[in-house]
């Protein structure tokens, strides 16, 4: 079978003047190496801020379920009345920043070949379209892993001083298969730190030791019903030292509704989730309610909206749990963010997350030691939890800066 497959190599020889070149501002919500691709297209003006563009590229990326990334690229021309596009290309597992970069500055030209289409540019660009034979074979791809995709990571690190040692180590294993209407997920992690604090000198020396061993593994399973609902079950263990957990395990089915389109997750998202099942808990300590071991039934809502737009984005996450067998142990969680360019050169952003914590049904009994409380080893009780950042960019000066200059 005969086929044309184009690749558009774009803008070999560009004969714009100065006046002409179009005024770009690209917006990487991912990362781009700008030095690159000023390198690879000198034939545009780079915009320092969206506000003084005539083109704006917002360009954001997700995970893909063999672990490579999709890239979607949105494409708005200030000067033309029509709404904006979309291009999407994508990047597999085993791609290096040099493929990554080459596949978004290719994009980045076929998005600029219809913007110069458009504003009557067209007799400025050179182009050359290549053709291929290839039989239906050749066509048709051939996954001898069955989209599954493994991985093996392992880390830690070593520090000496004179009054102070530590090491740490860690290590996952996870097995993943996504496809249309499946999803499957499985993580193991294990974790051992350990830390030795040298106090006073001579015979009034003294160590103070830390361990902390962990180990925690998680199951997820996906059934996709359409395009706005989703089905499936989690299963959870945890062993750690600091949760005073011997063994806890979790058995939750769970189904999920998005008001948009899952095809549109990589542009705005709001979904509600809702999990309820079984933990059992096999406690290290005897806990603050005399249990060394309980089996609970605990339920869960979730909300999360998301939205991304050339002016910002905003995050707003929320959730609301609690163990049915024990009603007054519950917890609320609520974490909204938001990123804006309020105006040319502007940027305020914010976030803050605050829960409610009234669910810690594992701290153990008794009071802790001075240790125990400075080298923060095991959990302790609290009422709430909190965290906010903020800030603000403001840049001014020239509107544009198309020079690369990679000296020191």
């Amino acid at each position: 079978m005969k086929y044309i497959n184009t690749i558009i190599f774009l803008f070999v020889t560009v004969l714009l003047s100065a006046q002409e070149r179009p005024k770009l501002f690209l917006d990487c919500r991912t990362y781009c190496d700008m030095t690159y691709i000023k390198s690879e297209i000198d034939f545009v003006d780079f915009m320092l801020d969206r506000q003084s563009s005539e083109l704006y590229m917002l360009l954001i990326n997700q995970r893909t379920g063999s672990g490579g990334r999709e890239y979607t690229m949105t494409i708005e021309n200030k000067k033309s009345e029509e709404e904006s596009y979309e291009l999407k290309f994508f990047t597999d597992a085993n791609a290096v920043e040099d493929d990554r970069r080459i596949e978004i500055v290719k994009h980045l030209k076929l998005a600029l070949l219809k913007y110069m289409v458009d504003e009557g540019q067209a007799g400025d660009i050179n182009y050359s379209v290549s053709q291929k034979n290839e039989s239906t074979e050749d066509m048709i791809s051939v996954d001898p892993w069955n989209d599954w995709v493994f991985s093996l990571g392992v880390n830690g690190n070593i520090n000496r001083e004179s009054q102070f040692n530590s090491q740490n180590l860690r290590f996952n294993i996870s097995a993943n298969r996504t496809i249309e209407d499946h999803k499957f997920f499985a993580r193991i992690n294990y974790n051992r730190n350990e830390s030795n604090f040298i106090i006073g000198e001579g015979d009034e020396e003294e160590t103070i030791s830390n361990l902390q061993n962990s180990f925690y593994g998680n199951m997820l399973y996906v059934k996709s019903l359409d395009e706005h609902w989703s089905a499936g079950g989690i299963l959870r263990y945890t062993r750690s030292i600091f949760e005073n957990y011997d063994h806890s395990i979790t058995v939750s089915p769970a189904i999920e509704f998005n008001i948009f389109p899952y095809s549109e997750v990589a542009d705005h998202n709001f979904t509600f989730r809702y999990e309820i099942g079984a933990r059992y808990n096999d406690y290290i300590d005897t806990t603050s309610y005399f249990k060394s071991t309980e089996l609970l039934t605990r339920h869960r809502l979730s909300i999360d909206y998301r939205i991304v737009k050339p002016w910002g984005n905003i995050d707003f996450d929320a959730g609301v749990s609690q163990f049915i067998t024990r009603p007054d142990r519950y917890s609320i969680d609520i974490s909204p963010s938001v990123d804006v360019n309020l105006f040319k050169g502007f940027n305020f952003y914010t976030g803050i997350f605050y829960g409610i914590t009234k669910d810690r049904i594992n701290i153990p009994k008794g009071d802790l030691s001075v240790e125990d409380v400075l080298l923060n080893n095991k959990l302790r009780d609290s009422n709430f939890s909190m965290y906010m950042f903020f800030g603000m960019r403001y840049r001014f000066g020239s509107a544009s800066n198309n020079v690369v200059n990679t000296r020191f």
